[in-house]
């Protein structure tokens, strides 16, 4: 994984700074320097701060501009796929280990990483269970549980999710 290198870092956040402060940054011109600083790897807070832009408007730069919405996406999407190449790397190359005197002696893998890979990528084997199944139907609706309790519809769905992440206890009756 490329890291920014901080001597950049540092030239940019300065000449950024230092024009802001004398040339307001236009609306586009921020977004295209947000773009490239997101492209390199640089954090969100960071960019924004190295280019003096507060979240409210990014947040409006994105509803108001699709193309730059979808541009951020794609520059996090890159971001977090280099995040991924790396803890593969991690995973299955892992780090060299050296003894006292300083001598490789071997490569530890890390198990962890592996672990995480596989629950993101194949859910459905090696995710964690959370699936609740039952013996028999059970159809009954938000607006049921609202009535029936004399509560509003929000109140309904926290009941009814309190309920369905409830553990179940069987009780058997019968001779000791």
């Amino acid at each position: 994984m490329s890291q920014w290198p901080k001597s950049n870092f540092a030239k940019i956040t300065e000449l950024s700074l230092s024009q802001s402060a004398i040339f307001p940054i236009k609306m586009s011109a921020w977004k295209e320097q947000y773009l490239e600083l997101r492209n390199t790897g640089m954090l969100e807070a960071t960019a924004l701060k190295a280019l003096q832009v507060s979240r409210r408007a990014l947040r409006e730069a994105r509803v108001d501009d699709p193309d730059f919405a979808e541009k951020e996406y794609e520059a996090e999407q890159n971001r977090i796929d280099e995040l991924e190449a790396e803890a593969i790397t991690r995973a299955m190359s892992g780090e060299p280990v050296y003894n006292k005197d300083g001598i490789e002696c071997g490569v530890k893998k890390s198990d962890t990483l592996l672990m995480f890979l596989l629950k993101g990528n194949r859910r459905e084997k090696y995710g964690d269970k959370s699936e609740i199944k039952t013996d028999s139907d059970l159809n009954i609706t938000l607006r049921d549980i609202a009535s029936e309790n004399n509560v509003d519809l929000q109140t309904a769905k926290r009941m009814a999710l309190k309920a369905a992440t409830a553990p179940v206890i069987n009780i058997t009756y019968g001779e000791f």
